[in-house]
């Protein structure tokens, strides 16, 4: 993905600054006390600008915490627009700060807001989605993040393209996913995909996965004798053997147009 590319999208270049300005004056380098002391204070945005001051080596425990206090802090404060690109920048710096339960807790309330917003800049869905992508695999056991941003995915891009999204989630929650609305719709329309699809894969192993809550919309989807969607509707049901309606039943009992 083209970092520039997804900020200037977001209209959010300015959050640069985060990564330059930390190495604005070598001179004066900040302590675990400054950090602390700025944490105290409110100054989130400054100790995120310094967290870089403290050497790698020494990047554990008490500095884990206070980079999660100072993210934490400058996420939240932040211009809703804005939230996404101090999230993606302040994460490829400083990857540790996704130890922090603290900064982790604002990320996934922050996560789904932010994603809508990056899908409503509609030059820059594929940005989006790829930066979606990194995002939920950083955190992948996080089982709201996940839904979230599937479901933001799905609204801002398209059904299909959030199967990948939802996968994850299922993976994540569990039998619990398999209600969400979205993840149905996402479901359907992945198993229309032309065979080479990949998420035609994934699309038909949540329809097994999430069957009992599938079966339904599967159903009522299957209005056609014909085309992608019909033949593996056709095909999980009977790999289930579903009792079919007459009118599915004669749907499924038409020849295969290949």
């Amino acid at each position: 993905m083209n970092m520039q590319i997804l900020l200037s999208a977001v209209g959010l270049a300015c959050v640069a600054t985060v990564a330059t300005v930390a190495h604005a004056d070598d001179a004066q380098k900040y302590s675990l006390a400054d950090l602390k002391a700025l944490i105290e204070q409110k100054s989130y945005l400054e100790a995120v600008q310094h967290l870089g001051d403290i050497a790698p080596a020494q990047r554990t425990g008490e500095w884990i915490e206070l980079a999660g206090a100072a993210s934490a802090g400058a996420v939240a404060g932040a211009e809703a627009d804005a939230k996404l690109g101090y999230m993606i920048e302040i994460e490829k710096m400083y990857p540790n700060v996704l130890k922090s339960p603290k900064y982790v807790a604002v990320r996934t309330d922050a996560a789904k807001p932010a994603f809508d917003g990056c899908f409503r800049r509609r030059h820059a869905f594929q940005d989006c989605h790829d930066a979606a992508l990194k995002f939920v695999d950083a955190d992948v056991k996080n089982a709201k993040l996940t839904l979230d941003v599937a479901k933001a995915v799905r609204l801002g891009m398209s059904h299909y393209s959030a199967v990948p999204f939802f996968k994850r989630a299922h993976a994540a929650g569990g039998k619990a996913v398999c209600k969400d609305e979205d993840l149905k719709l996402a479901v359907i329309s992945g198993l229309g995909l032309p065979d080479k699809d990949t998420r035609l894969e994934e699309a038909i192993g949540l329809t097994y996965a999430c069957f009992d809550d599938m079966k339904a919309p599967i159903l009522k989807e299957l209005t056609a004798d014909s085309g992608y969607f019909h033949d593996r509707a056709c095909d999980l049901l009977a790999s289930r053997r579903v009792p079919l309606p007459a009118d599915k039943e004669r749907l499924c009992a038409a020849p295969r147009k290949k």
